[in-house]
């Protein structure tokens, strides 16, 4: 709403960027995890391919988590906002 309210552009720093994609590979992340699951990995075709998938889901989410961290630190170091706010902490 603020980028509305302001009549500025969506989507053109790395935050934004790095922020859509971090938000929808939770989605993906969220669906794959329950999926393999609930019902005993039935999604998947039984209990043994859902562990097999539940291995990359696994490793999807260690490689997840840096990703936000990095959005975060983008967000906060990067962003006119902050500059704004928090100004002399940057020069």
């Amino acid at each position: 709403m603020n980028k509305i309210d302001a009549g500025k552009p969506h989507f053109i720093s790395w935050h934004s960027t790095l922020g859509i994609i971090a938000a929808g590979w939770i989605v993906f992340q969220v669906c794959i995890g329950g999926a393999s699951v609930w019902l005993n990995g039935k999604a998947f075709g039984g209990p043994n391919k859902a562990k097999s998938v539940w291995k990359w889901h696994r490793f999807s989410g260690y490689v997840l988590f840096p990703l936000l961290l990095i959005t975060v630190n983008l967000g906060g170091a990067l962003s006119n906002w902050a500059r704004k706010m928090f100004g002399s902490l940057f020069d």
